[in-house]
């Protein structure tokens, strides 16, 4: 049996934490347990209750009868009791031991006997069936009906190319000191110049997506000169699965956006400082956390 204890971080850190042992599990048909998982990510995800090698457990909604999930379920409807806090204790107590933590790659699980308990962070780039094993992880974590509807309406009526602009402010503004929070003519700049290259192999029909967790202010000169919207009434699961969506991805380093690109196997790129030239034969989808379709490095492009 697996336990995944240590997940943490924003969504789309936790999913590529995930990602590789929920793979393993599934096509190894061996029961992992994903243990004191965010309740507010799960509700994202209708599907994620689906898969039978894979469960999550202390959400208050695991819809379940079995008695581990009466249990657990009893566990997070008690906080004054601070009985899942006391859980969480023991079982990172335990995944420190050798008898039970997963130190090399996932295929260590077929060494140890009984728990094996897996750090998803320190194992997102191990070997794990992620290709193989695809098409149920992507129906996973497929958002609700209302937004795969919203967002397919947006693209329904339009032919042309989609660009989508991830602009990630909030958080990264203090994120190690500053480095990748740039201000909007630094992304109008990207936008002009990807615009441009896409003109030249022929397509002059071009708009730009905008999604961002901070408001993105232009003129309204500039926004029609570059097709630039955001998605109306956006969330940041429609934000993720409308990126999914398009033709091409760009913006700073972040997980957010590899996600989008894994999800829609569409091709991203990513700039690092202003003035970074950002090339449209270098987009590519994202097959693994930090790892390009194209075998580069996601960090490989850092000077």
């Amino acid at each position: 049996m697996l336990l995944q204890i240590k997940h943490n971080g924003q969504l789309c850190n936790r999913l590529f934490s995930l990602l590789p042992t929920m793979a393993y599990a599934i096509h190894n048909k061996i029961k992992l347990f994903v243990l004191l998982q965010d309740r507010k990510y799960l509700d994202y995800f209708p599907n994620i209750y689906n898969n039978h090698w894979v469960r999550f457990l202390l959400s208050k909604d695991a819809d379940d009868h079995t008695k581990p999930y009466r249990m657990t379920r009893w566990i997070s409807k008690n906080p004054k009791k601070n009985i899942g806090a006391k859980i969480e204790r023991v079982l990172l107590r335990m995944a420190d031991k050798p008898k039970y933590a997963v130190n090399g790659d996932l295929t260590e699980t077929k060494r140890l006997k009984g728990i094996c308990c897996i750090d998803g962070w320190e194992h997102r780039s191990d070997l794990s069936f992620i290709n193989e094993e695809r098409a149920k992880l992507l129906d996973l974590f497929m958002p609700r009906e209302d937004i795969i509807s919203h967002v397919d309406e947006y693209f329904s009526n339009y032919d042309g190319v989609t660009v989508g602009v991830h602009i990630r402010r909030g958080d990264y503004k203090e994120h190690l000191d500053g480095r990748y929070f740039f201000d909007d003519e630094t992304y109008l700049s990207v936008i002009q110049d990807i615009k441009n290259q896409i003109i030249k192999i022929g397509i002059n029909n071009v708009r730009f997506l905008i999604c961002s967790n901070e408001p993105f202010i232009m003129r309204n000169d500039v926004a029609n000169m570059f097709q630039i919207e955001p998605l109306f009434s956006s969330d940041c699961m429609t934000d993720l699965y409308g990126l999914s969506r398009c033709d091409y991805i760009i913006g700073p380093p972040s997980t957010f956006s590899q996600w989008a690109s894994f999800m829609g196997n569409t091709p991203l790129n990513v700039f690092f400082k202003k003035g970074d030239v950002v090339k449209l034969s270098e987009f590519s989808p994202i097959v693994s956390l930090d790892r390009f379709a194209n075998n580069t490095g996601y960090y490989d492009r850092m000077e």
